[in-house]
């Protein structure tokens, strides 16, 4: 009597283990099924609102500035009196192959006027669409009408700017050269300590040799050359 109800036991327990046992792997496969909360999907209605364009230039010159005006390129957080740029990134498309924009500012006016977007025109002309990449939100496409990158300069400011490049060219080549000159070649250098005119045919630091400017004697180049590298140009 007493093995029966021992085996009754043995029997109940093995019963209940397994019982627990599946009871766990049907949580643990019910489990995967839950939605993981970081993959769910924002509403639209959560991200800024979308930029819209209402003016973009249908010209632009290689590598110049252009500027783009339109809304919603700046927003406010909840209780938050700054503003923020929506603008991450801008793209140059023409035949399916994207061209990143360099030098790209944008401009907030709070309302009072439209937004303002600034950056650089591609190296290459053509016809092109943008791409604008948003911080929050759907990439912005304009195709409504294309913009025409096309040098516009004429052909004399061409030949000009070709000839000051290769003057510019050549001068870096001879001062290449001078400074493979043996130094037993080379004018000394003055000591600063001993008067000059006892030091005839030395170079002084900092004379005018030393500061000549990459266009020295040379016509002057365009507006897009700082001021400081423009010493001793030609106009």
């Amino acid at each position: 009597m007493n093995n029966f109800k021992l085996f009754g036991i043995i029997v109940i327990g093995f019963v209940v283990i397994i019982g627990n046992i599946n009871v766990s792997e049907a949580g643990g496969r019910g489990r995967k099924y839950v939605p993981d909360a970081a993959i769910i999907e924002r509403p639209q209605s959560e991200f800024p609102p979308t930029p819209v364009l209402t003016h973009v230039p249908d010209k632009a010159v290689p590598e110049e500035m252009i500027s783009i005006r339109g809304k919603n390129f700046f927003y406010q957080k909840d209780s938050d009196q700054f503003y923020y740029s929506n603008i991450k990134e801008v793209f140059f498309v023409k035949d399916g192959i994207e061209t990143k924009a360099e030098e790209l500012t944008s401009v907030s006016y709070r309302g009072k006027l439209e937004d303002k977007l600034t950056f650089e025109a591609p190296q290459e002309s053509g016809l092109y669409s943008l791409k604008i990449i948003l911080k929050e939100g759907d990439p912005v496409v304009w195709a409504k009408s294309l913009i025409a990158v096309v040098d516009t300069r004429s052909e004399e400011e061409l030949v000009r700017q070709k000839a000051i490049e290769e003057a510019v060219k050549q001068r870096q080549q001879e001062e290449e050269e001078e400074q493979r000159v043996p130094a037993e070649q080379q004018a000394p250098r003055c000591n600063p300590n001993v008067p000059t005119y006892s030091q005839r045919g030395c170079i002084e630091e900092g004379s005018e040799e030393h500061k000549r400017s990459p266009y020295d004697g040379l016509p002057c180049p365009g507006e897009e050359v700082p001021s400081y590298s423009k010493i001793g140009c030609i106009p």
